[in-house]
């Protein structure tokens, strides 16, 4: 919410907003499931398709983007299914 607003209504900044395709390498249902919605409850980004592991994902901004192909989250569900 904060974070949000403050790009929004920062004077002189510009959102500049984006679209981050990758392939997440989990593999389960489950766990894809789990990473669309992490993702999309990440202020900023929205998980716009999730399909056969590949995401494609909008971030209100390149900042929020950031690191968003290989996150901490992802690796972790990696480990969890094998």
């Amino acid at each position: 919410g904060f974070l949000v607003m403050r790009l929004i209504y920062s004077p002189g900044r510009a959102p500049e907003p984006r679209l981050i395709h990758f392939a997440s390498g989990v593999r389960s249902e489950r766990a894809r499931a789990v990473l669309a919605d992490s993702i999309t409850l990440t202020a900023g980004t929205i998980t716009v398709s999730a399909e056969n592991g590949d995401f494609l994902v909008h971030a209100l901004d390149k900042s929020m983007a950031e690191g968003i192909e290989d996150s901490e989250f992802a690796r972790r569900l990696r480990q969890w299914e094998e």
